[in-house]
């Protein structure tokens, strides 16, 4: 369904009282976090939201996001909701969200699953690397990628056609979800007891390969404006946005001013 304007609006100042809400949380425990993605983005572009844009991202070092998934749970205000693997055996996602409650945001991927169902935002974990050596992380990434569509497949998210293909995720099905979840997290942080001088998200929708930072460039923070508000984000936010995005100041064509999440129930 496409969201009219007015909703839309809603549905963006819910997902920034939640926002504001998590930055409650962080300030408090002196967890780092930062804008993330088209929310970082916006901020830089719009000072706010890209128009059309229907979520928020921010991101944490795991150290951070670890601590966070610690101490959030018994500390976030009534009314929110954090929701991660570690909360709910039926979540997919190696990230967390924080969720409204008394609202929906359903995806139609997703609609089958017993999830939390509102408005959202997404927190991402960053994870170390030494060094930048594609082969080893292409193989890595391969591996990060087979147990999610083990995951996914165990889910019932996604089919697959290929008799090869059904045989071995069918295999892997004997793991149950949680564990599946487990293995593939463990990929994403075998690295994290080296000498972390890079950061990679290993989830971003732009692939690994534009993902990848030096470890300083999300240590050294500013705030800037969001929707009226100041929020933590890179210094570089010029080199991520181009690495990232490209000619990040450019509109793109009118026809992709949509989300693409998909939804098929909003209440706000």
């Amino acid at each position: 369904m496409l969201l009219d304007n007015e909703t839309l609006r809603k549905v963006q100042l819910k997902e920034l009282e939640i926002l504001l809400e998590v930055k409650r949380i962080c300030e408090k425990h002196q967890i780092r976090f930062q804008l993330y993605g088209g929310t970082l983005l916006g901020a830089i572009r719009h000072k706010g939201f890209i128009p059309w844009d229907d979520d928020i991202d921010i991101t944490m070092l795991r150290e951070d996001y670890e601590r966070f998934l610690t101490v959030a749970p018994g500390e976030i205000a009534d009314g929110y909701y954090v929701e991660s693997a570690r909360s709910n055996p039926d979540y997919v996602y190696s990230f967390c969200k924080v969720k409204a409650n008394g609202t929906a945001y359903i995806e139609r991927c997703t609609a089958h699953l017993d999830l939390h169902p509102g408005i959202w935002i997404d927190i991402f974990p960053l994870d170390n690397i030494p060094e930048i050596d594609y082969e080893v992380l292409d193989r890595r990434d391969l591996r990060i990628r087979r147990w999610q569509t083990a995951v996914d497949y165990n889910a019932g998210i996604i089919t697959l056609n290929k008799l090869t293909s059904v045989l071995y995720f069918k295999l892997l099905s004997i793991f149950n979800r949680h564990k599946l979840m487990h293995k593939k997290e463990c990929v994403m942080q075998e690295a994290n007891s080296s000498n972390g001088k890079y950061v990679v998200d290993y989830y971003s929708l732009y692939g690994y390969r534009k993902a990848i930072f030096p470890m300083a460039t999300y240590t050294d923070l500013i705030d800037v404006e969001f929707e009226g508000h100041m929020f933590p984000v890179v210094r570089d936010y010029h080199g991520v946005l181009t690495q990232t995005f490209g000619d990040y100041m450019q509109l793109p064509p009118v026809e992709k001013r949509i989300s693409e999440h998909g939804i098929i129930h909003c209440e706000v």
